[in-house]
């Protein structure tokens, strides 16, 4: 759709404003409501992009991508326990999924949950070797533990 493309341009008033009109028609499209909630959160609308998420999870509770921008918004409020409950329910579902691995990985730091979070951040690498986000973390960790 157009509001994908708009989202993947980082042009996400414009990704809001399309899926926000899908949803006028679709109410439950859980497509427009994934690309809403996403460009919420990447505008640091975080609450905004939390009931997506949320709205999406009700359709359907497995939803790899509602809970990933579910759980990183509720990072970003510092909300941990609900971003390594999310994180870990994505887990669940795809083991591999190395963006759940760093958002659960970082609160579980902020929670100074030092070891649960370097075991997080050793899978990631595992599984992403390349992975400049998880090194970086795993050096921060480091560094503090």
């Amino acid at each position: 759709t157009r509001a994908e493309s708009y989202r993947m341009l980082h042009r996400f008033d414009d990704a809001i404003r399309d899926a926000t009109a899908i949803l006028g028609i679709y109410p439950q499209d859980s497509s427009a409501l994934n690309i809403r909630a996403e460009s919420y959160r990447m505008l640091n609308r975080f609450d905004d992009s939390i009931r997506d998420a949320t709205a999406i999870l009700e359709i359907d509770p497995l939803n790899q991508w509602a809970l990933n921008t579910r759980a990183e918004s509720y990072r970003m409020l510092s909300r941990f326990d609900d971003a390594i409950r999310d994180a870990t329910v994505a887990l669940g579902i795809d083991h591999k999924d190395t963006f759940a691995l760093n958002t659960r990985a970082i609160s579980y730091l902020n929670l100074k949950r030092y070891e649960d979070a370097i075991h997080d951040v050793d899978t990631a690498l595992f599984i992403e070797p390349a992975n400049i986000f998880a090194s970086n973390l795993r050096t921060l960790i480091a560094s503090i533990k």
